[in-house]
Formats: C-alpha cells, structure tokens, sequence
C-alpha cells in the first residue's frame, strides 16, 4: 500500500476515534458553490466533511483566490479553533453538487489536541505540496489532467472497465484555479481532451478514462 495512503487512512482513524458521537452531532447541508466559512471569518468550530468534496484556498487583497488544496469525505478541517487562533486563515468552497458536513464546537473538543493537530496537517501539507509540485513543474495541460485524476481518486467512482466518473459538475473556472490556469486555457483544453477520449462531460459528472488514471504525473 502507498505509504502517504496510510498515513492518511491513520490520520483519518485517530481523528474519527477521538471526535466520536456524542461530541460531533450537528450536520448541516451545503451545495455547491456555498462557502463553509470566508477566509477572516471568526473560527469557533472543527469540522468533518461526511458527504461531497472542499475546495480550499486563500484570497489576496485585490480579489484572486489561490487553491491550496483539496477535501475529500471523511476528512477534516478547520483546525484553526485548535491553534487558538480567532479567524480563519483560509476559505472552504463547497465544489460537490452538494456536502454535508459535521460541526464540532470549539468547547466540545476534549483530545490530545497536539496529536489531532498533528493528523490533520500531515494530510493537509501532502495535498498542498502535490499543487505545488504541480504548478511549477507540469505543463497546463499536464495540470489539468493531474487534477483531474486527484478528484478522481479521493471522489470518482471506479467502473468495471477502469474509467472513473466524478459525480459533480465541475466548472470551467472551477478547474482553471484548481490548476492555476485561465478559464479559456481550461476550455481549450478540456476540448482536447475529449476529442482524445479522456473525458467526457455531461451536465452533471464528468467520466475520466482508465488511460489518463493510469498516467503518472509525479
């Protein structure tokens, strides 16, 4: 088994271990395109993402977002409450057609708050570092590609004959700060790769081929 997978599996086990029911017991739902919470908004809560997919980023002051990484089910965030910081240093956007999510108040959380923090940033710290490796070193349409098969593999389906469908419509814009492209680079790319039969998108999911899950983009 691939070793950061199992850091992440354990992580994942720790964290669901020492944060069970009755502690986590409020589930709100989400849909796509609504924020969890705005980067600088005040941070009381820890949170479970039990259904769907996050995308999570930062703003600069003249409006852009940068994507630092993804979130996939099962998985948690909003560790700032576990620092003792007030506010968030980053956004949560809902990318799914919709989420669920799980809440646990900043009084609630009573574990080993220095190993909780240590499971949830080795997960977050290997997604950011997989963005930054990908940016600077693959080309745009390798990017695009890349995140492609990264929401595949954390969110896809896989079928009998390989191919893996991601049950959500991902925008065009969605996809171009996701791999730090432009909207009509994402366009014209995507373009390419249907016509290569890597993808096919429809309204509402998009089926990645077993060819491009099988490409090694590290």
């Amino acid at each position: 088994m691939n070793q950061s997978i199992s850091i992440q599996n354990s992580s994942a086990e720790f964290v669901s271990n020492q944060l069970s029911a009755p502690n986590l017991t409020v589930v709100n739902q989400f849909k796509k395109g609504k924020f969890i919470y705005q980067e600088g908004a005040l941070a009381k809560k820890f949170y479970c993402l039990k259904k769907g997919l996050l995308l999570m980023g930062t703003q600069s002051e003249n409006g852009k977002s940068s994507f630092s990484h993804l979130v996939f089910e099962g998985e948690y965030f909003g560790e700032e409450v576990l620092l003792g910081f007030h506010s968030r240093n980053s956004f949560a956007l809902v990318l799914s057609n919709e989420a669920a999510v799980e809440e646990c108040p900043e009084g609630l959380i009573k574990v080993d708050v220095n190993e909780l923090l240590r499971s949830v940033f080795v997960q977050k710290m290997e997604r950011f570092q997989q963005t930054l490796m990908r940016n600077s070193t693959l080309a745009l349409k390798q990017r695009i590609q890349s995140v492609l098969k990264e929401i595949a593999l954390g969110f896809g389906v896989r079928l009998l004959n390989g191919d893996v469908l991601i049950r959500t419509h991902l925008k065009h814009r969605e996809l171009a700060l996701l791999s730090n492209a432009t909207r009509q680079s994402v366009t014209t790319c995507l373009l390419e790769l249907v016509r290569e039969g890597k993808v096919l998108i429809d309204k509402d999911s998009l089926l990645v081929n077993h060819q491009l899950m099988a490409v090694d983009f590290n």
